[in-house]
């Protein structure tokens, strides 16, 4: 019997690094990750980087999970994953591809000149793994459990965010009528208050009054949050703000090659430009 095993087949990718996920494997629903620890990363293929080409793609979100699919097996449902991993993927994956920095241009805001970086992927990745999430806090008796929100909520939350915000500079500028533009701006203004507030309180998973009670049913939290006292609201809000910043990626003091001038680089990177704007 012949042996129809390919030759190519040791040449195939090999993992060229191994992360373990700041989220510990929680947050994920059952099916949707192998492992937490010890994850495998492997270089893009070549159709990964034709993939990044893709505004539509890019956009949605979905070349995101598509490369974090190809080069994080483990990840078996990136859609689901708590957004405090994604950074920690995408540097590794970065890495696997491309080399240990990340060229980064940028222009002194004292004389204007461009300057050129490299930031540590390393020191990103490890920057993220010591993160910790707070999983709960208090206001006047009530507990609010917390959790990060998917890759698969912060997209819909940009995309809906990207339609209103095009409505307001496309849309508005063409409705002649004075009234029924103020009425419509009104309106896309509401939407954005609504997309916020309702941002915040997507990472609730449970209320536990100060009796006791608890309500994890998410138009019950709404409810709640809408017709409580603001105090509440801020609160909660307050946390997801100190998380987000425990996982925002770190600063680096950098120095104008031509002024001397100092200033933190700090990196705003959305995930859907990752590998396009450095690349």
């Amino acid at each position: 019997m012949s042996d129809n095993t390919s030759p190519l087949k040791k040449y195939q990718r090999q993992p060229k690094l191994y992360i373990d996920l700041p989220s510990k494997g929680r947050y994920y629903p059952p099916g949707s990750l192998a492992k937490s620890e010890e994850l495998a990363v492997y270089s893009m293929t070549a159709s990964d980087e034709i993939l990044i080409k893709t505004p539509d793609a890019l956009f949605n979100g979905e070349t995101t999970v598509r490369i974090i699919q190809s080069c994080i097996p483990d990840i078996k449902n990136p859609w689901q994953m708590p957004v405090i991993d994604l950074y920690t993927c995408l540097a590794a994956i970065r890495l696997a591809s491309y080399g240990s920095t990340l060229s980064v241009t940028t222009e002194c805001t004292k004389c204007k000149e461009e300057n050129a970086y490299s930031v540590s992927l390393q020191n990103m990745i490890d920057h993220l793994r010591s993160a910790t999430f707070i999983e709960n806090c208090e206001h006047e008796g009530f507990l609010f459990d917390l959790a990060p929100l998917s890759l698969k909520e912060v997209s819909d939350i940009s995309v809906r965010n990207f339609k209103i915000q095009r409505q307001i500079y496309q849309y508005l500028p063409e409705i002649k009528d004075a009234d029924e533009r103020d009425k419509e701006t009104q309106k896309l203004y509401e939407d954005v208050m609504n997309l916020n507030v309702g941002q915040v309180v997507q990472h609730i998973v449970k209320i536990t009054t100060d009796e006791n009670e608890e309500e994890d049913d998410i138009n019950s939290i709404v409810e709640f949050i809408q017709n409580a006292d603001k105090g509440f609201y801020a609160k909660v809000q307050e946390t997801v703000v100190k998380n987000n910043q425990s996982f925002a990626l770190p600063k680096n003091t950098c120095a104008c090659a031509s002024c001397g001038h100092e200033e933190d680089l700090i990196l705003d990177l959305d995930y859907s430009n990752f590998f396009v704007q450095y690349s």
